[in-house]
């Protein structure tokens, strides 16, 4: 796992939103070349992340997609609750020191 301490949160970083996207780049950066096989020949990357220009829809304007495939261990997680305690690494890596500051 990419272990962090709540010290290398930027301090900008206060809401949910952000704190999904500051995590799915960083997950991007660090396994978006890695791949999976969801099904029999199907091959995807675990992590991708990356802002897009919309240019459909009432919202029309910079978007920032992501996602991130996080395998998780066996048990009970669907009536546990707390489903990302059940979370697999996806890498061993150090949490990259750009991302420790705003």
């Amino acid at each position: 796992m990419v272990a962090f301490a709540a010290s290398d949160l930027p301090p900008n970083i206060d809401s949910i939103e952000k704190l999904a996207i500051w995590s799915a780049t960083i997950l991007n950066d660090l396994a978006g070349s890695q791949t999976y096989e969801p099904d029999a020949g199907v091959i995807d990357f675990l992590a991708q992340a990356a802002p897009v220009q919309v240019f459909r829809g009432p919202n029309v304007g910079w978007r920032y997609e992501f996602r991130v495939s996080v395998p998780i261990g066996t048990g009970d997680f669907r009536r546990a609750g707390k489903i990302w305690s059940y979370a697999q690494p996806l890498s061993s890596a150090a949490l990259p020191v750009a991302y420790r500051s705003a």
